[in-house]
């Protein structure tokens, strides 16, 4: 008998930590559930937010010549390589403390007539619009395995809807692209978008105003994890793929 109720007092004991990872995870679920309701019998207004640096991302990698690792700074420039039939172009970055080159493949045993003649006469003549394109596209910096480096914090919002138009009535999810890593906190971003302040966010955060829908909580990290989809926008940083749920703007404002 006193084995079944130390047992039972073990059970009891182990309840609130049951009950209280069922209702973290209860929570999420019914955000989630929530979410699906309104898209079937609402409008939901969707959008995607490409956030784009002003300033053109650096190359951090080691300096040949310095011996450590230093930021490269696109110069504007471009190297060329005609090669029979074949063209290599690469984009020169030079290291922001002693000027030494490092070359970023844009082109590589490229065929030279399949090349668009204004792109070729725009790496001939160092085109700084192209320069600028070049040094942005995600794509060159993942085939070049470069670490992209951005010191300046400006930043501006491409923004595309998929679905609806802008209706503060109704509610707005949106996806984040964000190819390049900022430090770039999830409170502002919402802030400068939706025009009001970072305690308005706050507030929009702990009422279920506003929460993240690409998060949910396993088994091990149930009440962290949860919390995190709840209140945790506000000292998080921007990554790509972030998905956030706003219920009513009009109503939040």
């Amino acid at each position: 008998m006193k084995w079944v109720i130390r047992g039972q007092r073990s059970v009891l004991n182990a309840l609130p930590i049951l009950f209280t990872a069922r209702r973290t995870r209860c929570f999420v679920f019914r955000s989630h559930v929530r979410v699906a309701v309104e898209e079937v019998f609402m409008c939901v207004n969707k959008e995607v937010w490409k956030i784009i640096p002003e300033s053109l991302p650096g190359v951090k990698r080691n300096c040949s010549k310095c011996g450590v690792k230093r930021e490269f700074i696109n110069s504007g420039k471009f190297r060329i390589n005609a090669n029979g039939k074949n063209i290599d172009v690469w984009l020169i970055y030079r290291c922001e403390k002693c000027g030494t080159t490092w070359n970023m493949a844009v082109y590589e045993r490229k065929a030279a007539d399949t090349l668009d003649r204004e792109e070729y006469l725009g790496f001939m003549e160092n085109d700084s619009r192209l320069a600028i394109w070049c040094g942005r596209d995600p794509a060159l910096f993942a085939k070049n395995r470069a670490e992209a480096v951005l010191t300046d914090k400006g930043y501006c919002v491409e923004t595309t809807t998929i679905e609806g138009k802008r209706d503060n009535s109704k509610p707005l999810e949106v996806e984040i692209e964000m190819h390049f890593p900022m430090k770039l906190r999830l409170d502002r971003l919402l802030a400068d978008q939706l025009g009001v302040s970072r305690s308005a966010i706050k507030q929009w955060c702990d009422t279920g105003i506003i929460f993240r829908t690409d998060v949910m909580p396993n088994e091990g990290r149930a009440n962290k994890e949860a919390g995190k989809s709840r209140k945790g926008l506000l000292g998080e940083t921007v990554k790509n793929g972030m998905k956030v749920h706003i219920k009513y703007i009009s109503a939040a404002k």
